[in-house]
Parts: C-alpha cells; sequence; structure tokens
C-alpha cells in the first residue's frame, strides 16, 4: 500500500506563536521531507528567529510508520473541521493527505482538536527533529 498517498501536508501556528509547516513528498521511491519554520507573525522576532527549512530523505521504516499512523490515529473519520468559536484567535492546523489518481482529504481546525491530535504532532515533531 505505499503507493497510494503522494502527499502529506501538515502544519500548525498562528499569528503569535511559531508557524510550522511539513511537507512529505511520497510520489517516487526517494521519499522525502520538508520543513518550514516561521516565528510570529505578531512577534517582535530577532534577525536570527529567522525562518528555517530543512530538507531529508525519509527512510522506509518512516514511510511505514507514516500510513501506520495515518491509520492508528483514525485520521480519515475526523471531522473535516474542528473550531472553537468561542476563541477568535489562537492555534491554526491542517492536515491534507494528497492520495494517487484520487482527491485531497483535508482536516483542520482552529483551536480545537480532534481524538488523537496530540499524537499526531508528536509524530510530526519526531519525524523533523523539533517540538512543535
Amino acid at each position: 500500500y505505499l503507493d497510494i498517498i503522494e502527499k502529506v501536508l501538515f502544519s500548525i501556528g498562528g499569528f503569535d506563536s511559531d508557524n510550522h509547516f511539513i511537507e512529505i513528498s511520497l510520489e517516487t521511491s526517494s521519499y522525502s521531507l520538508k520543513y518550514h519554520h516561521f516565528p510570529p507573525f505578531g512577534g517582535t522576532a530577532s534577525p536570527r528567529d529567522g525562518p528555517i527549512e530543512k530538507i531529508r530523505a525519509l527512510s522506509e521504516k518512516e514511510v511505514t510508520d507514516l500510513y501506520g499512523l495515518i491509520d492508528r490515529f483514525y485520521i480519515c473519520e475526523w471531522p473535516r473541521s474542528s473550531i472553537d468559536k468561542a476563541i477568535l484567535d489562537g492555534t491554526q492546523w491542517s492536515i491534507k493527505i494528497k492520495y494517487q489518481g484520487r482527491r485531497t482529504m483535508k482536516k483542520f481546525g482552529n483551536n480545537k482538536y480532534p481524538p488523537y491530535f496530540p499524537q499526531l504532532k508528536k509524530a510530526m515533531s519526531t519525524l523533523i527533529g523539533i517540538e512543535l
């Protein structure tokens, strides 16, 4: 089943917090991960706190683990949106999974998280080597 997913995009952040963007490409046998970090948009970041970009190859085991966590965390069953309408600013997140030959599944939220979201966030942190 390793050839079904083409791409996984995960992002989390907000105006006053760090913003993290992860792009995992599974389109070819050379699996890759791109990570972009941007300091808070509303903050007063110094030049040393500028954007960070990391690009690296993923191992077969990491790809297999990624497929496993999509099933284990029931991401396909999450509601399309999880929004706390009582909070107008804060943390926004999204995950998009592009399937080969099919449309993209997108789940997103604002200050509200589906079950297993903390585990997904931890797994993504492990992949990039930075705590989200």
